[in-house]
């Protein structure tokens, strides 16, 4: 029989208000959990408990979402991406190869469990990790490996397998060519839904599935039909990169005379349980072509919602025009962290600085508008009501955030604190389906050194073999040179 704990006193708990639909605060108020679920959130406790955590010089927030990351593909590429243009970073001269920095599967798993690590640190509960756990080159399936350490890390994930029909090859670093491979596609789509039926049918009631499409451009219409089709009937959410870059948008217009939103509505591939990796360049994005003209109402109509992640796209000198935009339109905006490092608070921060310089505005988006983004946006996306808020009967996922330290004080609104001052260190404890995951701002379920130490050892075997998958045949070094030159000391 599981155990009831109450964190009492807890100085500020932002809780649910089931009547009006918001979070509000509650000021010195109770939490209480029995397993996985919350049983109590309110003022003043009476009834017994097991266990009592004392929650003075804390706020208690739900559990952040981050519903779109690559840490298998990003993290490896630390330090050399940073400063590469979207087109160097992300494409290599043979199919085989979407990333310079291509890991093996020994790396690939070191760097998911780092990600995993900074999202729980940073007060993520529940992710989305889109992967590539498919043959290719020299890489095995790596699949089942996969889902077991999403399984143990003890982070609530999704497991989204991404089929594709087409890979990206340019051998100019300009020019983008699609190379089609339509077995391929359907095996990899095929392979993709036995790992998501395993993670369905897990012993671990955090480890979900979610059905994947790479990208909007490098599939057809039977696949993605297929694809959406499997979603529904599994009843769980399908997500694709769309709208993501000028090359996708010009290629569907070469193809089909339609956006890839319209593309998508189209196929029938776009509803309420559709994902939209980015959808940057819709209407509303200036370089976008004028003959799109109607991607937010239809997102908006079909109740489809739109991830926005905005540090990735700072990197490369771009945005969502914008955050604020998108919401008065009516769209649901979760939030996700695409690239390194996987921070939800730096989202959360980043999302709200951008609109605001994109709109010339100082008072939108909101605290509450980012906060609501990265947790019952978040929640909705999932089709879930269970997540992303505290009150009873939801999951019990839920940070401490230790009021005490300088980036919190003063504390006179310390979720306006979180999202503009925090750092990873503001997070003292985290909680999922009532299992304390990271303690005094350590990782409870694995090893976070180790993790990270086969992640450097694996980075340095990425970038010896860069030669032999860069379209221009040139090593690491070239392609990504240190910031600063090394001085010659002799």
């Amino acid at each position: 029989m599981s155990s009831t704990t109450l964190i009492r006193n807890i100085s500020w708990l932002v809780a649910w208000d089931e009547v009006n639909q918001k979070h509000t605060y509650i000021k010195n108020g109770d939490l209480v959990m029995n397993g996985d679920t919350i049983l109590y959130v309110g003022e003043s406790y009476t009834g017994s408990a097991d266990y009592t955590v004392d929650g003075s010089n804390t706020m208690v927030i739900p559990g952040l979402l981050s519903l779109h990351t690559h840490p298998w593909a990003q993290l490896p590429g630390k330090g050399f991406y940073e400063d590469m243009s979207m087109m160097g970073r992300l494409v290599a001269g043979s199919p085989e190869y979407i990333f310079p920095l291509d890991g093996d599967v020994e790396t690939m798993l070191a760097a998911t469990r780092v990600g995993i690590a900074e999202l729980l640190k940073t007060g993520c509960t529940t992710f989305a990790d889109l992967s590539t756990p498919f043959p290719r080159g020299n890489h095995r399936d790596w699949g089942d490996e996969w889902l077991d350490i999403l399984a143990n890390s003890g982070i609530r994930a999704y497991a989204c397998p991404m089929a594709r029909e087409a890979y990206w090859s340019t051998s100019n670093g300009q020019d983008m060519k699609w190379v089609w491979d339509i077995e391929a596609g359907r095996k990899e789509f095929e392979r993709g839904l036995e790992i998501i039926d395993r993670a369905e049918r897990h012993s671990s009631s955090l480890l979900r599935g979610m059905v994947g499409i790479a990208q909007v451009d490098t599939a057809g219409k039977d696949l993605f039909r297929d694809s959406y089709q499997a979603a529904l009937d599994r009843e769980i959410p399908f997500q694709t990169h769309a709208s993501q870059a000028l090359f996708e948008v010009e290629e569907m217009r070469k193809r089909y005379d339609m956006t890839p939103i319209e593309w998508l509505d189209s196929v029938g591939a776009l509803g309420p349980n559709t994902l939209l990796g980015h959808a940057v360049y819709t209407e509303l994005h200036p370089s976008t072509p004028d003959c799109v003209r109607r991607d937010l109402e239809l997102i908006q109509e079909r109740g489809a919602s739109v991830v926005h992640c905005p540090r990735s796209f700072a990197e490369m000198g771009d945005a969502l025009h914008s955050f604020g935009k998108y919401q008065n339109r009516g769209v649901n905006i979760a939030l996700g962290t695409d690239t390194m490092q996987l921070n939800m608070i730096e989202e959360m921060r980043l999302a709200l600085y951008l609109s605001r310089v994109l709109d010339s505005t100082d008072d939108s988006p909101s605290t509450l508008d980012v906060f609501n983004s990265a947790t019952i946006n978040g929640a909705k996306a999932l089709l879930r009501n269970d997540l992303g808020r505290l009150c009873g009967g939801c999951r019990a996922d839920f940070s401490i955030v230790d009021l005490t330290t300088a980036e919190m004080r003063p504390a006179r609104d310390p979720l306006r604190n979180f999202v503009f001052s925090a750092n990873s260190q503001s997070v003292r404890d985290v909680y999922v389906a009532g299992t304390k995951v990271v303690s005094d701002r350590s990782i409870v379920c694995f090893d976070e050194e180790e993790a990270i130490q086969k992640l450097e050892a694996g980075q340095e075997r990425a970038a010896k073999n860069v030669p032999k998958v860069h379209y221009a045949g040139i090593d690491a070094d070239s392609m990504a040179p240190l910031s600063l030159s090394v001085a010659n000391t002799q």
